[in-house]
């Protein structure tokens, strides 16, 4: 039996305690036309990120938000990982808060030692074997690039300065936003320090979306669906301005919804 439901799309399938996107503070730095851009729609700590990646392997990352203080985080970081997603090395500057603090973060890897430089402390550790850096920076896109790096290393890393990550690969869904669409999969990291973290990859393995706070601009409608509990439910058909769009559920969920088209470029 279909069920019919006639729902704003904003209202209907953004995450309960999430911000409006129109009210997120633009990045205040210049980024290339390849860059994927993000909204944070978190209402305690909105804000944006773009992040891109070189033609020799190297990926940029410009994160800011605003926390409920008024302390305004901006950071950029420069990453590049080998093969198995490895870091190599990794720098990171700018201002952190929550407390505010300077950040002039570095990761290098020599020889079998992997040597850091943060805020909080400095530290070296042998990286013989599959071991993956998570920087004090932590910004969202290093969470696309642990998931890859416990993929290539079957699904277990240790972590430094420590901890030892784990990962789950949970559904794969196609969502559809007017004529774009995105074949998305959901990836539980366990271990991390900041704790369980849900992390989408899209059909290139590019960040899509983190928990349901953050994800790809122009698809903000879609964050309250991917938090739902994975499991089938009945065809629900969204009727918005007099059209019945169709919400086929399978299990390779498709989902449908009708906004504005936002043009959204894809990384490299």
């Amino acid at each position: 039996m279909r069920t019919i439901l006639t729902w704003s799309i904003a209202a209907g399938l953004l995450a309960q305690g999430t911000v409006s996107p129109g009210t997120v503070a633009k990045l205040t730095v210049s980024v290339p036309a390849s860059a994927r851009l993000y909204v944070q729609l978190d209402p305690d700590r909105p804000g944006r990120m773009a992040a891109w990646r070189d033609p020799d392997g190297t990926t940029h990352v410009v994160y800011q938000l605003r926390n409920p203080d008024g302390c305004a985080t901006s950071l950029q970081s420069t990453i590049l990982v080998d093969v198995v997603g490895a870091p190599i090395w990794e720098q990171h500057t700018g201002q952190k808060c929550g407390p505010r603090v300077q950040i002039n973060e570095s990761y290098t890897r020599s020889g079998s030692s992997g040597i850091w430089r943060t805020h909080l402390g400095s530290g070296e550790a042998d990286v013989i074997g599959k071991k993956f850096y998570t920087s004090a920076a932590d910004v969202p896109e290093e969470r696309a690039l642990l998931v890859r790096a416990l993929l290539a290393a079957g699904n277990r890393l240790e972590l430094m300065p420590e901890g030892v990550a784990k990962l789950e690969q949970g559904r794969t869904m196609t969502i559809q936003l007017d004529k774009q669409a995105e074949r998305v999969t959901q990836y539980t990291v366990f271990g991390l320090r900041t704790g369980q973290v849900s992390v989408w990859l899209d059909q290139r393995t590019e960040l899509f979306a983190i928990d349901n706070y953050l994800i790809r601009e122009g698809w903000e409608p879609f964050l309250g669906k991917l938090k739902e509990p994975a499991g089938l439910s009945p065809p629900v058909y969204f009727t918005i301005n007099r059209r019945s769009i169709p919400v086929v559920t399978t299990p390779d969920r498709a989902l449908t919804g009708v906004a504005p088209a936002r043009s959204v470029a894809a990384g490299k």
